[in-house]
C-alpha cells in the first residue's frame, strides 16, 4: 500500500468517524432554507429563485424581477440538494450523508495540495478535519461544505496543470473555478489565489496556456450572468452585490476584526497553541501580549463591553491566541526566500482581508476559505521549531474540545424534535384552548430557524415580531436562540403563560446561545463562537393572547 493510498483511507476513516454519528441532526439555522430553495429548484429547474420562505416576511420570493434578491448565493449547492432529494428523499440524514461528498474532495485535495505547500500534509489534513469551524460545517447543509470543496479541487487541479503543462488540467481548473463562485460569491478568491501561485515562479508566469484558466472562469460567469438576466431582468451578482458587502467605516472594521479574530481562535482551537510556541521564540512577545490580554478583559467585562467574567475571558484568550499565531508567522516564515511560504501568508492575508470586507458579520464557516493555509502554515511553524510531538498533542486536544463543541451543537440542534414531541402530545389540550382554524397557533421564527419541517404539521405557522395577534391565538417562542431584533416583550404584556419547556444537557458548551453571547452561525446573534453555561439547551415558552 503506497503512502498516499494509505493516507486517503485514513482520511476516509476520520470523515466518516466525525461526521456519521452527528447526520441525523435535526435541521438547524440555515439548513432549511436552503432545502427549501432546492425544492423550489425541482417545481421550477430553470428559474432557481422562484421559491417563496418566510425571510423578513411570511411568503417572501427569494428574488423577483427588478427587485434586490433576498437570496444572495448562487444556486449550485441547491441544484445538487435538489438531485438528492430527487433521487433519494428529503430526510435530513440523507441530505447529510449525501453531502459528505464534498468533505472527501475537500480533504483529499487538502493532502494532495499540502504535499506540495507544507511538511506533513497528512496531518495538517487531519488538523483541518477536527477544527470546529470544519468539523461542524462537513455535515451542515450549509454552502460552505462545498465551496472549500470546489476551491481547493479548482487548486489542485491549476497546479496540477502548471507542473505537467498540461492543458486539460488548466482548463479543467478553470471550470472548477468556475463552479467555486457559483457555490458562493465569496469563492473568487480562488482566482487570486491561483494567480498568486503563477507569478511566484517565472516559469509559470511564461507558460501562456496556463491563462486560460481565467477564460474559462470569466466565461462561466458571463454565461450565468445571461442566465440571470433572461430570467430575472438583472445580473444575480450585481444585484446581490450591496447586500454583501460590510460597513467601510473605521469603526465598523475593527469591530469586526476583533470577532473575527475571537471567531479564529474559538473555531480552530489549534491556534491557541501558539501562545505556547510563541514563548519559546521570544517571551518578551508574550509578556506583551499577556499585558494585551488583561487590556481586553478589561474592556471587554467594561459598561462599553458590556459582557460578562467568562465571555470577556474567553474573548481575550481566542484573540490572543490568533494574536500570537501572527506573530509567529511574522517572525519564521521568510516569504522573500520561500515563494510557498509567500503563497501561504498571501492566502492567509487576502483571507482576512475578505472576511473583513465581506458582510457585516462573521461566522465560524466563513473561516473555511482561510483555514486550510491556517492549517499548512500552523505545521510549517511546527517543523521549524521541531515540536512534531506539540503537534500531535494539539490535534488531540483540537479533537476533544471539537468533539464536545460538535456534540453540543447536536443535542442544541435537535431541542426542536423534543418540542414537536410535547406538543403533540398536547395537541388536543391545545385545540380545546385554543380551536382552530378559528384560532391561530404561532412559533416565532422564521425559515432560517428549521422548524417549520417539525411544527407545521402539527398545526403551527411562523410569525415574525410584526404580526397582530387576536385574542386566543397561541404564541410558541424559543428563549435562548432568540435574536435582539425579535424580542416582542411588550407584545407579551398583553399575553398569558401557558406552558414552559426546558431541555437540558450535561454539556456545558453552546454554539447559538444569545444571553450567552455564542454566535458559531453568525455573530451578529453573538461575539463568540461558543460559550460554556449552565444555561438549558433551549426554554420554549407557550402563551394565549387575551
Amino acid at each position: 500500500m503506497t503512502r498516499d493510498v494509505r493516507a486517503l483511507l485514513l482520511l476516509s476513516g476520520l470523515i466518516l468517524a466525525t461526521t456519521l454519528p452527528f447526520v441525523n441532526r435535526a435541521y438547524f439555522v440555515d439548513d432549511y432554507y436552503f432545502v427549501t430553495m432546492a425544492k423550489g429548484i425541482l417545481i421550477s429547474p430553470l428559474r432557481p429563485y422562484d421559491f417563496k420562505s418566510d425571510d423578513a416576511g411570511i411568503g417572501n420570493v427569494g428574488w423577483e424581477r427588478g427587485q434586490r434578491p433576498r437570496m444572495v448565493n448562487p444556486p449550485l449547492f441547491h441544484y445538487f440538494l435538489a438531485g438528492v432529494i430527487k433521487i433519494w428523499g428529503d430526510a435530513p440524514w440523507k441530505l447529510r450523508t449525501a453531502s459528505l461528498l464534498f468533505s472527501f474532495v475537500a480533504l483529499y485535495s487538502m493532502y494532495f495540495l499540502g504535499k506540495r505547500l507544507a511538511p506533513d500534509p497528512f496531518l495538517a489534513a487531519v488538523l483541518m478535519a477536527v477544527t470546529p469551524a470544519y468539523w461542524l460545517t462537513s455535515y451542515s447543509l450549509l454552502i460552505d461544505s462545498a465551496l472549500v470543496a470546489f476551491l481547493l479541487a479548482a487548486l489542485l487541479a491549476f497546479f496540477v496543470g502548471q507542473e505537467k503543462k498540461n492543458v486539460g488540467w488548466i482548463v479543467a481548473s478553470g471550470i472548477l473555478m468556475g463552479l467555486t463562485m457559483l457555490v458562493k460569491y465569496f469563492g473568487v478568491i480562488v482566482v487570486p489565489l491561483a494567480l498568486a501561485w503563477q507569478m511566484l515562479d517565472a516559469r509559470r508566469r511564461r507558460w501562456k496556456p496556463g491563462y486560460l484558466a481565467y477564460v474559462v472562469f470569466l466565461s462561466i460567469q458571463v454565461l450565468w450572468a445571461a442566465w440571470n438576466i433572461s430570467t430575472y431582468g438583472q445580473s444575480h451578482f450585481l444585484a446581490a452585490l450591496p447586500r454583501g458587502m460590510s460597513s467601510p467605516s473605521f469603526g465598523a472594521w475593527s469591530q469586526k476584526t476583533l470577532v473575527l479574530f475571537c471567531f479564529i481562535g474559538g473555531s480552530t482551537l489549534f491556534v491557541l497553541a501558539s501562545i505556547d510556541m510563541l514563548w519559546r521564540v521570544s517571551k518578551a512577545w508574550v509578556a506583551g501580549l499577556i499585558a494585551t490580554a488583561i487590556g481586553l478583559f478589561l474592556l471587554f467585562s467594561s459598561r462599553v463591553g458590556g459582557f460578562d467574567s467568562l465571555q470577556s475571558t474567553l474573548m481575550a484568550i481566542f484573540i490572543t491566541g490568533t494574536i500570537s499565531y501572527l506573530v509567529l508567522v511574522g517572525r519564521l516564515l521568510k516569504p522573500d526566500e520561500s515563494p510557498k511560504e509567500a503563497f501561504l501568508i498571501l492566502w492567509i492575508l487576502m483571507g482576512l482581508l475578505e472576511l473583513v470586507i465581506v458582510m457585516p458579520w462573521t461566522a465560524g464557516r466563513y473561516l473555511l476559505c482561510v483555514l486550510p493555509a491556517l492549517c499548512w502554515v500552523f505545521v510549517l511553524l511546527i517543523h521549524k521549531l521541531k515540536l512534531q510531538r506539540f503537534l500531535l498533542a494539539t490535534i488531540g486536544a483540537t479533537f476533544l474540545m471539537g468533539l464536545l463543541v460538535a456534540h453540543g451543537d447536536y443535542v442544541q440542534a435537535n431541542t426542536i424534535v423534543k418540542l414537536a414531541d410535547a406538543l403533540e402530545v398536547k395537541s388536543v389540550e391545545l385545540q380545546k384552548m385554543a380551536p382552530r382554524p378559528k384560532r391561530h397557533w404561532y412559533y416565532l421564527a422564521d425559515t432560517f430557524d428549521g422548524s417549520q419541517p417539525y411544527l407545521l404539521p402539527l398545526g403551527w405557522e411562523n410569525v415574525l415580531p410584526q404580526q397582530k395577534f387576536k385574542r386566543g391565538d397561541l404564541f410558541l417562542r424559543a428563549y435562548y436562540r432568540k435574536s435582539s431584533w425579535w424580542n416582542v416583550d411588550e407584545t407579551l404584556k398583553h399575553f398569558r403563560p401557558v406552558m414552559t419547556l426546558e431541555v437540558r444537557s450535561k454539556n456545558p458548551i453552546r454554539t447559538m446561545d444569545v444571553p450567552a453571547s455564542a454566535g458559531f452561525y453568525a455573530s451578529c446573534w453573538g461575539a463568540l463562537p461558543w460559550m460554556i453555561t449552565n444555561h438549558p439547551l433551549e426554554r420554549f415558552e407557550l402563551y394565549q393572547a387575551e
